[in-house]
């Protein structure tokens, strides 16, 4: 695994609402909430990755502990809020997720791409299930439910629009690359700030999903409180 950096990254910005505080000299924190990979995830795709990073050179490799996968942005929120969207996506929480990372893509397109993404298969459509909930938990905090079609990815490098190239050829050999099957154990919700060298993610509470009913022991308590995606967020 590459030596971790300074904690800072460069997202694709969301159309997001700014929540303006009643009291004007309250502050506002840019928030989101994301899946977290455990180091095996990450250090499989890492070697995955490997054989295109050379034939990719022009592109901003995104650090892989940087890596999440994005669940739902709330927008600027007032600070005091915090705990209270901290304790509904804690309800919302359900239960861990079997899913693959696998294949890899360009947003907007292959011919003009500006983000590359791993993609990550759910064929239990877990992931989708928790998106739903979570839209549906935080609507009556004033959260407006997406009807977007959940496309979960990871984002793995970003190419400036005046540097895009089409990559079709060069992602051909990871193009439907299982990386690793693996399963999904926490929700982070994060803060935003922009930075020098573009955002700073600052976890604010960490949630972790509980153990599926089957795969536990009389000894293990619960834990307490698809298709290759194309994205367009």
């Amino acid at each position: 695994m590459p030596r971790k950096p300074a904690s800072s990254a460069r997202e694709e910005a969301p159309t997001v609402v700014r929540r303006r505080p009643q009291n004007n000299e309250e502050k506002l924190a840019r928030t989101f909430c994301a899946l977290t990979l455990s180091d095996d995830a990450r250090e499989a795709v890492v070697r995955g990755l490997e054989p295109i990073r050379a034939t990719l050179d022009r592109a901003n490799w995104v650090h892989p502990a940087r890596w999440h996968i994005t669940v739902k942005f709330f927008g600027e929120i007032p600070e005091s809020g915090l705990e209270t969207l901290g304790n509904t996506l804690q309800m919302a929480c359900g239960e861990r997720l079997s899913v693959q990372l696998r294949g890899a893509g360009a947003f907007p397109d292959l011919r003009e791409p500006q983000v590359l993404w791993v993609g990550v298969r759910d064929a239990g459509r877990g992931l989708e299930g928790l998106f739903r909930t979570i839209n549906d938990a935080c609507a009556p905090l004033g959260y407006a439910p997406e009807n977007r079609k959940f496309r979960p990815h990871l984002t793995v490098a970003r190419l400036r629009p005046t540097k895009a190239f089409p990559v079709a050829r060069e992602l051909t050999p990871v193009l439907d690359t299982l990386f690793i099957e693996t399963e999904l154990t926490e929700l982070v919700l994060y803060r935003s700030d922009m930075g020098p060298d573009g955002a700073v993610y600052t976890p604010l509470r960490r949630m972790a999903l509980s153990v599926p009913r089957k795969k536990r022991t009389l000894q293990e308590p619960a834990d307490e409180p698809g298709e290759i995606p194309r994205p367009g967020t």
